[in-house]
């Protein structure tokens, strides 16, 4: 039989294990309160920020919080990113598709005098838009990144857009333009709405299930 101080130093043993158990696992929360993916994002945009500073050319500059997360500037034309730590799936319908494509549209109106491209990168994968509007298994992002060197996908784009209701405003306008292209007031340039989104299709790049420097 133990002497009554080793019962009691067993007791007192256990309870310290159970409460630095206790302690080890933290303070139970609301889980939707955490900052988890908010920290993830400004960590992988930071991150992508110091490769493109590691990648600038001679000559170049490099804007961080400018138009988008960061730009990179050059003699020839400037580069706007915006970078996206998500999981989600995305399509041409997400508001984050669009709103890059919005953007593009107002940034280069405030810089007419230079050659504007962006660049979309996110974590979250791409996926087929909901109702199929571009075909069976067809993914809208695919047809927009085909559409730079097939200029029959180029209508089938701006008919979703249309339907869609995507945009607002003079870009909303422009793109509700018939096929013919009759010049219309307030155009960043006289083209068919066709032949603007085919331009702007090598303009902006959506990179998608993966945060790689390229094109997409």
């Amino acid at each position: 039989m133990l002497p009554a101080g080793a019962v009691a130093a067993a007791a007192c043993l256990q309870l310290v294990t159970a409460m630095e158990h206790e302690i080890e696992k933290g303070l139970t929360g609301d889980s939707r309160r955490r900052a988890n993916d908010t920290v993830h994002g400004f960590v992988s945009q930071f991150w992508h920020t110091v490769h493109a500073w590691l990648e600038l050319s001679p000559g170049d500059l490099l804007f961080v919080e400018g138009a988008e997360d960061f730009d990179v500037i050059s003699a020839q034309a400037a580069t706007a990113t915006q970078v996206k730590a998500t999981s989600s799936k995305i399509t041409l319908r997400s508001s984050d598709v669009i709103n890059t494509i919005k953007n593009f549209w107002d940034t280069r109106r405030k810089n007419a005098d230079r050659s504007i491209y962006y660049r979309f990168l996110t974590t979250s994968e791409k996926t087929q838009e909901k109702g199929a509007p571009f075909g069976p298994g067809v993914c809208g992002l695919d047809v927009w990144e085909h559409s730079i060197r097939d200029p029959s996908l180029v209508e089938s784009l701006r008919s979703f857009f249309v339907t869609e209701k995507c945009f607002e405003g003079d870009l909303k306008d422009f793109i509700d333009c018939t096929r013919s292209g009759k010049p219309k007031a307030n155009r960043v340039r006289c083209d068919t709405p066709s032949a603007y989104i085919a331009r702007r299709a090598s303009c902006i790049q959506f990179t998608a299930g993966n945060c790689r420097r390229g094109r997409v």
